[in-house]
């Protein structure tokens, strides 16, 4: 049915975490790492509960410090049941993919697995990972969320929408934040596709299953891309346009790769990917201290009255604080660039845990312009 594979040839960190495992790990790390940040925010910006719109209607105020400190308690209730669960489940499931390793078949990429004794239960087996994001999504953004945060979801989710106003932030941290799942989003669909078709007969279907996940992947971009569109923000939209050109090229690539007498045009094609690659990571780099963290240091549009430093007139944090972020933002940007230069490969699950980490700091620099930014204005 698959080959067999030395388990000695994976990491511990591949046997661990498989490929469609990855996403629910990181969906519950990033929730948590965003339960730090409000913890943090909330002593550093004044109006953290007006930037995210939470409703303190039923609370009978006006929205104060306390007040967000009982929003950032609201959201750590069902986070911990999510954790609790999310972890029995996976241990019980690595537990069943390990267990009696000789008798183990695993397929190379996209780890699933067959076993005589368990044959039957296969399917059900791996469907661990994707009744895990159910559970996280349900607990979080269903039952504990506000009416506003699920009004917000399903406008992005469904219509790719966004508004202005207040909420138009909100819209802005959820819809780019799922850009940063995109890798993730690949591999868990990729997982649950060969799980449901198993077990596929030639390499053509697993190739159509690849493509299927790379268009889901595009999902998050498009979302923004459109948001963008309707906004009429072009310079924005083609930061998350230039994914439609990255995906034609890469199915091009796979097409390539199929057809084995075509390795000079697959070279080609790489160097393509990684020069718009390479494009779009300057591109987006500055984009993040320019536009969206409103930092003078590259801002070659700006006025000399607006500002008199290289940072801005007025910040929450230390200096130290914006150079580090803007450095390790940099970093992280280029991480495949580093990769490529230094001829190291790392793990899919790190790799995708450095673009979760890159978005949270990202969303500090973020929450803390838009702050200064109302501050500004009204004081103008």
């Amino acid at each position: 049915m698959s080959h067999i594979v030395d388990h000695n040839k994976k990491s511990v960190l591949a046997l661990l975490l498989p490929s469609g495992s990855r996403l629910p790990a990181l969906v519950l790390i990033g929730l948590w790492m965003f339960y730090l940040q409000l913890k943090i925010l909330n002593k550093k910006l004044l109006n953290l509960n007006n930037l995210l719109c939470y409703d303190y209607s039923a609370l009978g105020s006006t929205g104060t410090n306390d007040d967000a400190t009982h929003m950032i308690s609201r959201y750590r209730k069902p986070l911990v049941k999510a954790t609790k669960i999310v972890i029995i489940t996976h241990v019980i499931y690595i537990f069943i993919l390990l267990i009696d390793r000789s008798k183990h078949y695993f397929d190379t990429t996209d780890d699933i697995v067959y076993n005589s004794t368990i044959e039957s239960f296969a399917f059900l087996i791996n469907l661990t990972p994707l009744l895990q994001i159910i559970c996280i999504l349900y607990l979080t953004c269903y039952i504990n969320a506000s009416d506003f945060m699920k009004h917000v979801l399903k406008k992005i989710i469904m219509g790719c929408h966004i508004e202005s106003g207040s909420s138009r932030l909100l819209y802005i941290l959820v819809s780019d934040t799922l850009t940063s799942y995109s890798k993730s989003i690949v591999d868990f669909t990729m997982f649950n596709l060969l799980n449901l078709f198993q077990p596929y007969s030639n390499d053509m279907e697993k190739w159509l299953i690849s493509i299927v996940s790379l268009i889901v992947g595009v999902i998050p971009s498009t979302i923004r891309f459109v948001q963008c569109v309707r906004e009429h923000q072009p310079f924005n939209a083609i930061k998350y346009g230039i994914h439609y050109p990255i995906l034609f090229l890469t199915i091009k690539k796979l097409v390539y790769l199929i057809d084995q007498g075509n390795i000079d045009k697959t070279y080609n094609i790489e160097m393509m990917l990684d020069w718009v690659f390479f494009l779009h990571a300057i591109y987006s780099f500055w984009w993040d201290c320019t536009m969206d963290w409103g930092l003078e240091l590259w801002n070659f549009t700006s006025n000399n009255n607006v500002s008199s430093t290289w940072l801005r007139n007025s910040t929450r944090f230390s200096n130290k604080t914006y150079c580090v972020i803007i450095v390790v933002d940099f970093i992280l940007r280029f991480v495949w660039f580093w990769q490529l230069i230094f001829s190291i490969s790392l793990d899919p699950f790190l790799l995708q845990f450095l673009e979760i980490f890159r978005r949270w700091l990202w969303i500090f620099l973020r929450l803390e312009y838009e702050s200064w930014n109302n501050l500004y204005v009204s004081k103008e």
